[in-house]
């Protein structure tokens, strides 16, 4: 009876413990248009795989034909990432700080499809912050354009800074060799200014700050050999536009 009655405690004890929280289940969401086709994430707006039209099937060359298989056909996907939800993210924890995004974020993002080609993602920290991605394939190229807005919900200013961390995944033919041509770069000084090379720091490591008060940056980014991701800041608005419905 003894073992029977503790028994039964440890039971009591088990089912008065909480069930652990069930994991956020997560949406792609594939836009496409006649040059391209971008497939995206609840996630934070996760950007996942980014694939060119093409109907030809690719030749790799010899030192790829074994690592790659099978060969694609169809879609030639160029821009994939190594874990399902993770990389090719446009934001970061460290604004956290400023009552920005934090690691325990990871609620979906609502999401809407105005046309086959386009998609915009909102997430919003009650009397906080207001997140919104938008995404829309180019019609005459095959390229993806991304608009971030951030909206100040609370009564008090905000400072963020921006800053832009080297992307992963980027195509390439042989990564040892072609390593060389990734570089993170800028451009200050409107039509007179120049482009300035920084060079491509280690995977994770913040690459180039663009300071609130360095208002003359026109834009920033990242480039492999054949591909690339740049960004240029808008102004503040003193306050949010009016929204139709």
């Amino acid at each position: 009876m003894r073992h029977l009655l503790l028994l039964l405690a440890a039971v009591l004890c088990w089912a008065g413990e909480s069930a652990p929280a069930a994991a956020p289940a997560y949406q792609d969401v594939m836009i496409e248009n006649a040059h391209a086709r971008a497939v995206l994430s609840t996630f934070r707006g996760n950007l996942v795989r980014f694939e060119l039209a093409t109907s030809s099937r690719i030749a790799l060359p010899a030192h790829l034909q074994a690592l790659v298989q099978p060969v694609p056909e169809g879609w030639l996907p160029v821009l994939r990432s190594f874990q399902r939800y993770g990389a090719h993210n446009w934001l970061a924890d460290h604004d956290a700080a400023a009552g920005g995004l934090e690691t325990a974020d990871t609620a979906p993002w609502q999401v809407t499809k105005p046309s086959p080609d386009k998609a915009v993602f909102t997430y919003e920290k009650a009397g906080r912050l207001r997140w919104t991605l938008t995404y829309q394939l180019d019609p005459q190229r095959p390229a993806l354009g991304v608009d971030l807005s951030i909206t100040n919900l609370s009564g008090s200013p905000v400072t963020l800074a921006p800053s832009v961390v080297p992307i992963n995944g980027v195509h390439q033919d042989y990564g040892p060799g072609e390593a060389y041509y990734g570089c993170v770069f800028d451009h200050v000084g409107g039509a007179a200014g120049a482009i300035t090379n920084h060079g491509m720091p280690g995977i994770g490591a913040t690459a180039v700050d663009l300071p609130g008060s360095q208002a003359n940056v026109d834009y920033l980014g990242v480039k492999s050999r054949f591909f690339a991701a740049w960004w240029s800041p808008r102004g503040i608005a003193p306050a949010p536009a009016a929204v139709e419905t």
